[in-house]
């Protein structure tokens, strides 16, 4: 192993560099989970499926992004993505690779929450708006994440950090307020 990774997989430095963005990312989850409580609480009442729905939707959304982030990672330690900011063939490639696996989350997400919603719920939706609602804000969060997370993978290799210390926290908390938020306005907007 090189000098350089091994100064990068030191303890020292993933404490360093792991330990302000968890605190960052902390405070960030907090003030938007009591934010969210005050307004989605209505939301929740009318259409309880999303109690089940929002958590399933952003681990989806953050897990997958984090892979894409993971592929990308490694691909600019190996060299096999040079830096800067213009498309790559294997930057595109595992995006929509990822993105496909996304999706078919989303959709069995949405299968699953219809069908309980059937026999238990009883709140009127179809299946088609089930479907549109978990894959649209599936993708904005997952694709907001995982472009979010590119640019500081970039931003952070070229500084000579380790950008896996930093893209997961970040970009999974950015994800889940935005998977949240995308699909709180979605089922406001079409339900």
């Amino acid at each position: 192993m090189s000098s350089s990774l091994k100064n990068l997989n030191s303890f020292t430095a993933i404490i360093k560099e792991t330990f302000p963005i968890l605190v960052g990312v902390m405070l960030f989850n907090v003030i938007t989970g009591l934010y969210l409580e005050q307004t989605a609480e209505l939301v929740f009442v009318t259409y309880p499926f999303l109690i089940i729905g929002i958590p399933a939707l952003v681990n989806i959304a953050g897990d997958m992004a984090d892979v894409f982030l993971a592929r990308i990672t490694s691909a600019l330690f190996t060299g096999r993505i040079k830096i800067g900011f213009k498309p790559y063939l294997l930057s595109l490639t595992n995006f929509i690779g990822t993105y496909a696996v996304a999706c078919s989350g989303y959709v069995f997400l949405s299968l699953i929450l219809y069908f309980l919603n059937e026999i238990i719920l009883h709140v009127s939706i179809t299946m088609f708006q089930m479907l549109i609602v978990f894959i649209l804000a599936g993708s904005i969060a997952f694709s907001f994440s995982s472009m979010i997370g590119l640019i500081i993978a970039h931003i952070v290799f070229l500084k000579g950090l380790n950008p896996d210390n930093f893209t997961p926290p970040i970009t999974t908390s950015l994800g889940d307020v935005v998977g949240t938020v995308s699909l709180l306005m979605l089922v406001n907007v079409l339900l």
